[in-house]
């Protein structure tokens, strides 16, 4: 191959990479609901998004995580209300989970899930096409 045509199919490599990148520029995510609960008997699952909970017209709903000292250590616990009033909450002392818990900020994604009131799977995600907090 000579060397023209390597710069050539370069260009278009680089071109189509950079055309892949553009098309997802500026991606927003568009949830319908804002906080889902599911429930299991003593166990469930619980999904939203804390900027469009928060811009919801459903003042019911509500989702997050906290971290807090206590005389015996460290817990976190999780919660939340979905717009058909299903509660999901849980806790526990587990470290990872106060790690991952105490990423949280104030536009992220949240997903836990829980048996009998204690913590069994939490993430956490931050990135740019969830919906921010209205003013």
């Amino acid at each position: 191959m000579t060397h023209k045509k390597k710069v050539i199919v370069g260009m278009l490599v680089v071109g189509a990479l950079g055309a892949s990148s553009f098309a997802w520029a500026g991606f927003k995510y568009t949830q319908t609901a804002s906080v889902v609960v599911t429930l299991d008997g003593a166990s469930g699952t619980a999904t939203g998004d804390l900027g469009s909970t928060r811009n919801s017209a459903d003042a019911n709903e509500y989702i997050g995580c906290g971290v807090r000292v206590l005389p015996s250590g460290w817990d976190m616990h999780c919660q939340a209300r979905d717009a058909f009033g299903d509660v999901g909450t849980c806790f526990s002392d587990d470290e990872r989970m106060i790690q991952v818990a105490s990423s949280l900020g104030t536009d992220g994604y949240v997903r836990f899930t829980f048996v009998n009131n204690e913590c069994t799977e939490l993430e956490v995600q931050h990135t740019s096409y969830q919906k921010p907090k209205a003013p």
